[in-house]
């Protein structure tokens, strides 16, 4: 009689050991999809800030690819064509567009900046458009996929200081460019700048 009873309470211990083990196994599937999930997320915002910080960066390079062209062109003196609002000479900070002119054949690709003193993340030609793998700015705004993006410089003129009048003739002797990007993520706006120093240091 002893043994009958143990014989029967066999039978449901077997379905308790199965749900337990049921339960042990969802908690390891769920557990696996969530930190699947945390990966594809961050190697998203990896990939999304990546490539900001490599727009922002590219951005400072519009400028000194400027400078240096004005100094390849002869033009010491002048060193910072191209890299001031003539329409409003007047401002502390000069706000614009980098713009890869690669419309001619037989040049591989010039920068210019498009000054607009009332420029934001949020203005339609800052928006970068992808062609390809390429992301292309211009003023006005061309046409392409909305990569998602959007890019403006600063530019701010450094001056001699008052104690090297002796070294340097003109007030101006470089630029503070700051290279601002701004995309969308997740629902929310991130931005991230870049800052750079970039001086006529053939005065």
């Amino acid at each position: 009689m002893y043994n009958r009873y143990l014989i029967t309470n066999q039978t449901g211990q077997g379905l308790l050991e199965a749900i337990v083990a049921v339960a042990v196994i969802l908690v390891g599937v769920v557990s696996l999809v969530a930190l699947s999930q945390s990966s594809v997320t961050t190697s998203n915002s990896n990939a999304y800030r990546l490539t900001a910080v490599n727009l922002a960066r590219e951005g400072v390079e519009a400028v000194r690819a400027i400078r240096d062209n004005n100094w390849l062109a002869g033009k010491d003196s002048n060193w910072d064509d191209g890299l001031k609002d003539l329409a409003n000479p007047l401002l502390s900070i000069f706000k614009a567009i980098p713009v890869l002119d690669t419309g001619n054949e037989n040049v591989d690709g010039v920068w210019t900046l498009n000054f607009n003193s009332s420029l934001t993340l949020n203005s339609d030609v800052a928006k970068l458009k992808r062609l390809g793998v390429l992301y292309i700015q211009s003023n006005p705004a061309v046409v392409g996929a909305d990569s998602g993006f959007s890019r403006i410089l600063e530019l701010t003129s450094i001056s001699c200081p008052l104690d090297w009048d002796e070294i340097c003739a003109e007030g101006k002797i470089g630029i503070k460019v700051v290279s601002k990007v701004q995309w969308q993520e997740g629902g929310q706006k991130k931005s991230i700048s870049v800052e750079d120093w970039l001086y006529n240091w053939r005065f």
